[in-house]
């Protein structure tokens, strides 16, 4: 074997582990991609569920936001105070699906859910008064976001409590 063969050899060889090792690098980021998604997905269904308990463990709670998402203009400091850090609460785990979407760390269904929840929310009588305030403040991104899809929507987005009868408004007892 003369030195000019080995030497091809040898550069054939180098290639080749050049090669298989972009493959591992691929396979690597690969991995580390799905488990960035699965781990973003899962701290934000834990913050899901955390906000649900807002209301399930506090009977106060839950009147007022209901209140607050037919009146919020109208309705008493604490009413509007327990309503806004509510929707507060979950318009800010929205602002993170919209970051996280753009990253692809989130499925297409939870992405989905979470917008028709914040969509159903802004989209009862209440709050929409006060997403008139609170959209002066937040992110552009969120904001744009979230009126691109009321307008493409066209008012057919359903309120939170048709699709959530625990938010629905209490029935007035008649006296």
């Amino acid at each position: 074997m003369t030195l000019e063969s080995i030497y091809y050899i040898g550069q054939t060889m180098a290639v080749l582990v050049i090669i298989a090792s972009l493959g591992a690098i691929f396979f690597q980021m690969r991995q580390g991609q799905l488990i960035a998604r699965a781990s973003s997905q899962r701290e934000l269904l834990k913050n899901a569920s955390e906000f649900m308990l807002l209301t399930f463990d506090n009977s106060k709670v839950l009147k007022d936001v209901r209140h607050g998402l037919m009146e919020f203009d109208g309705a008493s400091h604490e009413t509007k105070s327990n309503f806004a850090t509510w929707a507060m609460t979950f318009l800010l785990i929205m602002e993170q699906c919209i970051y996280m979407k753009k990253d692809e760390l989130i499925t297409d269904s939870s992405y989905n859910g979470f917008e028709l929840f914040t969509l159903g929310i802004i989209s009862t009588p209440g709050g929409a008064q006060w997403w008139a305030h609170t959209r002066k403040f937040m992110g552009v991104d969120l904001v744009d976001h979230l009126d691109q899809r009321l307008t493409a929507l066209g008012g057919v987005t359903p309120p939170i409590y048709e699709f959530m009868p625990q938010f629905a408004p209490m029935e007035k007892s008649k006296s």
